[in-house]
């Protein structure tokens, strides 16, 4: 519980879901600060997965022109791949084993998927 009296400002933390999980507001005013984000999710599968060679990305529907990019858990990028299809494969390659991210997008759709490679 806050005491909204010795705030001089405004916050809101937000989880993955875009649900306001902690509020404390007074008369100050709001500054947003962020990333525009696009508004649709783009829904995927990806098989296998974890994996140890190569995986495919399944898409619901045709994509044209997109970006697949792979990150690890400290945000450095280790592939980016620009494609057009219903489905992806992404090979191993120099990866090592350890948990990822993957980033799909469309222009207008994004989707990030956990990746474990063994």
């Amino acid at each position: 519980i806050y005491d909204v009296s010795q705030i001089g400002a405004v916050a809101f933390i937000q989880d993955d879901f875009n649900k306001i999980v902690e509020q404390a507001a007074n008369s100050a005013p709001l500054i947003s600060t962020g990333i525009n984000k696009p508004s649709a999710k783009l829904n995927l599968a990806v098989y296998p997965n974890p994996f140890s060679r190569a995986t495919k990305v399944f898409f619901p529907s045709e994509i044209k022109n997109g970006e697949l990019k792979i990150f690890d858990t400290t945000g450095r990028q280790w592939s980016k791949i620009i494609f057009s299809g219903k489905q992806i494969e992404i090979k191993r390659r120099n990866l090592p084993a350890g948990i990822y991210f993957l980033e799909a997008q469309d222009g207008e759709k994004i989707f990030t998927k956990k990746l474990i490679i063994q």
